[in-house]
Formats: C-alpha cells, sequence, structure tokens
C-alpha cells in the first residue's frame, strides 16, 4: 500500500512481481530483493519506503532514482522523467529553507541565470520549478565524479590530467566572465569529470 500511493509502481507492476514470486505470501526480505533485483525500485527508494518516508520521490515529472550528492543548501539526485525516461540530476533545495524567502530567491535565481548559459564545460540547467513549496533544478547527469572525488581516489594528479582540466575550468569560467556571469563559488566538488575526462562546472 505504501509503495501505491507514494506512486512508484502501478497495480500491473506490483502484481507482476508478486507473481513471479508465487503469489501474496511472500516474506518482506524476498520481496524487497525481488524488486530492487527487476529494477522496480532502488535501494535508495526501498530504504526510504521502509523508514516510513511518503513524500520527496517526485518533483514535477521527475521520478527520484536516489542521491548522488548533498551540500549546505541542496541535494542532487539521479532522476528520470516518467514521461520521456531522460535521465538527468535534479538539484533540490534542502527542506530548511522552504521559507526563507533571501536562500529561495538566490537559489531561483542561480538556477535562470545559468539556463542562459550553454558551453562544454559548463553543466547546462534546462528546468527550475517548484513542487510542493520545494524548488529545484534539472540539469544534465555526468557519469563521473566531482574533482575532490578525484583527487581523492588517485593522490597526486598527472601533471597533463591537471593541466587538462585547469583548461577546461578555465574555458567555462572565460565563457560565463563574456556573458556576464561570475562563478563565485570555484571548489573541488563544483568541477565534475566525465568518464571521458572532461571537467564542467557546477
Amino acid at each position: 500500500q505504501r509503495i501505491l500511493s507514494c506512486r512508484l509502481m502501478d497495480n500491473k507492476q506490483l502484481s507482476q512481481a508478486l507473481s513471479s514470486m508465487g503469489g501474496r505470501n511472500v516474506d518482506l526480505e524476498s520481496f524487497k530483493s525481488r524488486l530492487v533485483q527487476s529494477e522496480f525500485l532502488t535501494n535508495w527508494q526501498l530504504t526510504r519506503l521502509i523508514d516510513g518516508h511518503r513524500k520527496g520521490y517526485f518533483y514535477g515529472n521527475w521520478k527520484v532514482l536516489y542521491m548522488v550528492g548533498a551540500g549546505t543548501f541542496a541535494r542532487v539526485y539521479r532522476s528520470v522523467n516518467v514521461k520521456t525516461g531522460d535521465v538527468m540530476a535534479v538539484k533540490v533545495l534542502r527542506n530548511r529553507y522552504t521559507d526563507d524567502m533571501l536562500t529561495r530567491e538566490r537559489f531561483m535565481r542561480e538556477a535562470q541565470t545559468v539556463m542562459k548559459l550553454r558551453h562544454p564545460n559548463i553543466v547546462p540547467i534546462h528546468e527550475v520549478a517548484s513542487h510542493r513549496g520545494r524548488i529545484y533544478m534539472v540539469m544534465d547527469f555526468i557519469e563521473g565524479q566531482n574533482l575532490r572525488e578525484f583527487v581523492k581516489a588517485h593522490g597526486q594528479v598527472k601533471l597533463m590530467t591537471a593541466l587538462n582540466i585547469t583548461r577546461d575550468v578555465c574555458a567555462g569560467l572565460a565563457y560565463a566572465n563574456s556573458q556576464g556571469v561570475t562563478h563565485r563559488d570555484i571548489k573541488l566538488s563544483n568541477v565534475l569529470l566525465s568518464s571521458t575526462g572532461r571537467a564542467s562546472l557546477v
């Protein structure tokens, strides 16, 4: 009932999952494993359901799959559009700032400012909206890791790798500056490295 009320599966999918296990008389652990293995639910969704959370699975048409990062003001989730199937990153302002108009306006302004920027070394933002009072922005999901994680995993970075990353970051900053936009928060966690090694600013 909780799965259905949170709209994470429909009746047909739930019946399919149960029938594949021989009916409704199944133990919880086996059922949980089947839901994850069959990709009906992610571990993140399942854990929240078990803990009793009934909100935070959807932002507009975007269904949250799992969390990929968290900062002081926002959390970032890998999400899928329920209408198009597109996979994007959804950055959501933390709940504690729902009534903080200054922070809300700053978050919204940041998204609207970056939406007009289109450059290979800047992660594009495609949408900014509000869902039940929670402001969120939708941006490309970069398969890879941020620069902080990269340095932590590799230790000393090779010279050419460091130069290539620096070149990409500077190219993104130069373009933004040409459009009248200043970043103001350059740090390792705001530089994403794709699986091909390209650096992009968030």
